[in-house]
């Protein structure tokens, strides 16, 4: 994952990157689905293999609210979290079904993921009074859609991810004729 941050302060400060942070993140993300089934029909249909994939990768926008605490001279701890609202699309792709008896079917399916979140820490350094790097570590989630049109079984999936995400980072204040 790719993030790149503007942020703009949303009270007076004392010091740079330190209490309220408002920003928009951009995010390249990716996912990639892929699966295959054998079948043995109980009626004497024979066996059916199905198989597929499906994937992309996509630019997503964020709103990040943080809130930085000074631990030192250059030091600051950020707590704070980021979501997308809506969904973005992951890919088309095509799954299909083949019985013993020799016919197939191919059916498209879809994929997209809505409303991701993060939940984060991201200890930071204050370069300047408007450049830091930071590292971020934190809790991610989103829910993945998979539907499919045709007559694979997969008509409708739903499922959550969870994860860990960890990123480092430079981060730029923009204060001037705030």
């Amino acid at each position: 994952m790719c993030s790149s941050d503007l942020s703009t302060s949303l009270m007076a400060r004392s010091k740079s990157f330190e209490g309220v942070s408002l920003g928009l993140t951009a995010s390249v993300v990716g996912a990639e689905l892929s699966g295959s089934t054998n079948t043995n029909s109980t009626n004497g249909g024979g066996t059916t293999n199905s198989n597929g994939t499906l994937g992309k990768v996509a630019e997503i926008l964020a709103l990040d609210l943080s809130y930085g605490f000074a631990t030192g001279s250059n030091g600051i701890i950020s707590i704070g979290a980021s979501y997308t609202p809506g969904k973005a699309k992951f890919g088309t792709g095509a799954f299909t079904d083949t019985n013993t008896g020799g016919t197939s079917d191919t059916s498209n399916a879809n994929g997209s993921i809505k409303d991701p979140y993060t939940i984060y820490i991201a200890p930071t350094y204050v370069v300047s009074k408007d450049s830091a790097l930071y590292a971020k570590v934190g809790y991610s989630h989103a829910d993945v859609n998979v539907t499919s049109s045709g007559t694979t079984t997969v008509s409708s999936y739903t499922s959550k991810l969870d994860g860990w995400t960890y990123a480092i980072g430079r981060s730029e204040e923009h204060t001037s004729e705030l």
